[in-house]
């Protein structure tokens, strides 16, 4: 029954001005993500390219906890958004879905025009499979390279590889 409350809160109409509004949407979309309950993905899906709202950012991170592996095609095709802050929440959320499907789809951010974005992306490939591709103190590789890298290895130990589950959030400061 509560579930059902903050569903209620988040298609309510956005009052100009009213942060506190936008807030409780956000932190309702927030807890129905940390409810467990799967259900609630196709409600929360039309939220996710949301890139400028707290809403999207927080529908993002809800449906990878529980869709898992079912949205990363969904993540995936925020890789693509011209908001930089999207790309990297898309990269987070696909580490969170915990699914190997989420490892291919982040190789492909790997040549993202912004270096905060393909540095995101080599670390949440990192988490995921407990894997780098680069030594320490070797020249660091071009994108395209690094890509390579990364889809050969990929390649050769996506069978073998057990994905890292994420760890959840330590402290959530908002």
């Amino acid at each position: 029954e509560a579930r059902q409350v903050l569903a209620e809160v988040i298609p309510t109409r956005k009052i100009e001005g009213n942060d506190d509004e936008q807030s409780a949407r956000c932190h309702a979309i927030e807890s129905l993500g940390n409810s467990g309950d799967a259900t609630y993905v196709p409600f929360l899906e039309p939220y996710v390219p949301r890139a400028s709202t707290c809403e999207g950012l927080y529908a993002m991170m809800a449906v990878a906890k529980l869709g898992k592996g079912s949205v990363v095609p969904l993540l995936q095709a925020q890789l693509q958004s011209p908001v930089q802050k999207q790309r990297w929440w898309a990269i987070r959320a696909l580490r969170i879905t915990n699914s190997p499907d989420a490892v291919d789809a982040i190789i492909t951010a790997l040549r993202d025009r912004d270096s905060e974005i393909r540095a995101h992306a080599v670390t949440s490939l990192t988490e995921l499979t407990g894997h780098s591709v680069t030594k320490p103190g070797v020249r660091s590789p071009t994108p395209i390279q690094l890509e390579n890298l990364w889809l050969a290895w990929w390649h050769n130990h996506k069978n073998s590889t057990t994905i890292i589950e994420y760890p959840g959030e330590l402290c959530h400061m908002s």
